[in-house]
């Protein structure tokens, strides 16, 4: 007895420490965790695991003997694949042995129910996880109760950590069910223990990035998110990317390549390859070859993996384990600046997300990793890479504008008492750069010439002569209007964010989403009206120097024509910023000077 009561003790006080580490935990999971919910969620649990099993024992061959084997067909036979029409891909002949049993790939079964049970459980884990955690957010928001946790004495991370750890209590208890038969499954698949151990650690990598994404929306726009948008919108992207990975898509070493990364559904065939299942077993989604069967041809297509990706020229994925180790790192590198940005806005909603100075570090990082998955090939269209390369860069740099713009009542008040600040805080160039409350289109020009400074002499090494574009240029002037095109593009953004700083300090409501749709429309709604009224490149090619796709006009342009639109860019970048230095100063000017001078 004394024993027990021991053992009980020790619980009690494990639990009374982890309690006490995280109060906001215990909160969270104490309108949860009832008696009913968690028997509910073990019955499904149990029920699911069962229907899975079932559902791939019913696809073996059954034990009718009288039926001649080789007119017996599954995909978990062991001779040669069915060479007729078939109603099922990757079916193969049944035999049996000496004592009238059906031989069967054990292997590629087992690695069967261990892909469902993991796509279904990331499913779950990121789609399901990430609307409750928004929900929840946006719940407490409306109801006030959030500001009461803010003044609690726990800091901001232990408070979102609770949050993160404690709302999808109830999923985490069914994924837990779900683990043995899990690591069974993986185990007879022949999935090395260790690589198995780090694909669960990629998922748990990947909940924390896709759940503190969810956690920054929820601040950053609190009035306008809606839980299910996030769910659709990772549902898509997982879907999306996870057919490309078993569809035929070739890996085009641009910066599309990067985000195969961020879906752990892409490690699975990753694990496969581990195994030594043959390749055309993991043509999941290869429902071309059913439909269009050539008799002559073979349907077997080698699938692609994650080993295929390059970075810098070198294929780092080709080991498993130190791509799934880079996977893992880019996880957390994202998911530690974006625990930046949730720190920052907990507290102060009127904060900017980002402060300057870890805008640099960000857009350094970006650029880098950007370059890495780009222009790898020397055999492949340079332009398509540079494209999407500086496409990717733009959409980037517009969402930093945003991110480190301040409230029009912030720039208002830092005008006003700039002059009262310290000796160093009152430095104008130093509060331009890394002030937290000053205007951001120095920081966001400074961001464009550090991607600049980064990927012109990339661009020199990547541009060949026989990539040139037609005969208009040699291949001297196709390199300096290709960089030329650089800067022109960079300075869009430099433009596009004087506006939305000049739009964002004008009186009114819903000010910031009146930039986002200014911003978007100058850069997307011309292309589109080109398109629209079939007017064609060559026609008009300054008029595409004004959008975000100056690229598309690189055959149809002169070094002069360039040059005059570069300059009548900064013309316009010139008079923004002059009307954005007046609006400072008139918001500057104390209520009594506007009184006596009636301005």
């Amino acid at each position: 007895m004394n024993q027990k009561i021991k053992r009980f003790d020790k619980l009690q006080n494990s639990l009374d420490y982890i309690f006490d580490w995280n109060p906001q935990f215990l909160r969270e999971i104490k309108g949860k965790l009832k008696l009913k919910k968690i028997i509910a969620t073990a019955a499904a649990a149990v029920f699911t695991q069962l229907f899975i099993v079932i559902s791939f024992l019913g696809r073996l061959p059954d034990n009718d003997l009288e039926l001649v084997s080789y007119n017996k067909h599954s995909r978990y036979c062991t001779g040669a694949l069915k060479e007729a029409y078939s109603d099922s891909y990757d079916s193969a002949l049944c035999y049996q042995d000496m004592h009238s049993h059906w031989i069967i790939n054990w292997q590629l079964f087992w690695f069967d129910i261990f892909v469902t049970l993991s796509i279904i459980g990331t499913a779950l884990l990121l789609v399901l996880g990430t609307f409750l955690l928004v929900k929840n957010i946006v719940a407490e928001q409306k109801k006030g109760t959030l500001n009461l946790v803010r003044i609690s004495p726990q800091s901001a991370s232990n408070i979102l950590l609770g949050k993160i750890l404690g709302v999808p209590i109830l999923l985490y208890f069914f994924i837990v069910l779900a683990i043995p038969l899990h690591t069974v499954a993986a185990l007879k698949a022949g999935i090395p223990l260790h690589l198995y151990i780090a694909f669960d650690l990629a998922i748990i990598a990947s909940c924390g990035f896709f759940y503190s994404l969810g956690l920054l929306l929820s601040f950053v726009i609190p009035k306008s998110i809606n839980a299910w948008v996030c769910a659709i919108a990772i549902t898509l992207f997982i879907s999306f990317s996870s057919i490309l990975n078993t569809y035929r898509y070739v890996f085009n070493t641009t910066i599309l390549d990067w985000l195969f990364i961020f879906n752990p559904n892409n490690l699975i065939l990753y694990l496969g390859k581990a195994t030594g299942i043959a390749y055309h077993h993991f043509n999941y989604f290869n429902y071309t070859d059913i439909l269009s069967y050539n008799p002559g041809k073979s349907n077997i297509v080698e699938s692609i993996f994650l080993s295929d990706l390059l970075f810098y020229g070198q294929a780092l994925w080709q080991n498993i384990a130190l791509g799934i180790s880079l996977v893992i790192a880019n996880y957390c590198l994202w998911t530690y600046w974006i625990w930046q940005g949730l720190k920052r806005r907990f507290y102060n909603p009127e904060n900017t997300i980002i402060s300057k100075k870890q805008s640099y570090w960000i857009t350094a990082y970006f650029v880098f990793i950007a370059l890495g998955f780009s222009l790898q090939d020397k055999t492949l269209n340079s332009y398509e890479s540079i494209g999407l390369l500086q496409f990717a860069i733009f959409i980037f740099l517009l969402c930093l504008t945003f991110a480190l713009t301040p409230q029009r009542q912030t720039l208002h008040d830092w005008a006003r008492y700039r002059h009262q600040m310290k000796k160093d805080g009152n430095i104008l160039w130093r509060e331009l750069i890394l002030g937290e409350k000053s205007p951001s289109t120095v920081a966001v020009a400074i961001n464009a010439l550090i991607a600049t400074l980064y990927i012109a002499p990339a661009y020199l090494f990547f541009f060949y002569e026989d990539k040139a574009p037609s005969c208009v240029f040699s291949p001297y002037e196709s390199i300096a209007v290709v960089l030329g095109d650089l800067i022109f593009s960079m300075s869009i953004i430099i433009l596009f964010s004087a506006i939305a700083q000049l739009i964002l300090l004008c009186r009114g409501k819903h000010k910031v989403a009146q930039a986002l749709i200014t911003t978007i429309s100058l850069s997307l709604s011309l292309p589109f009206f080109i398109k629209i009224t079939d007017i064609f490149i060559h026609d008009y090619p300054v008029a595409w120097l004004l959008s975000s796709f100056p690229l598309g006009t690189i055959n149809n342009i002169t070094l002069s024509t360039l040059f005059m639109a570069t300059v009548g860019q900064w013309i316009a970048i010139t008079l923004v910023s002059l009307q954005i230095t007046r609006k400072l100063r008139q918001a500057g000017r104390s209520q009594t000077y506007k009184i006596v001078n009636g301005k």
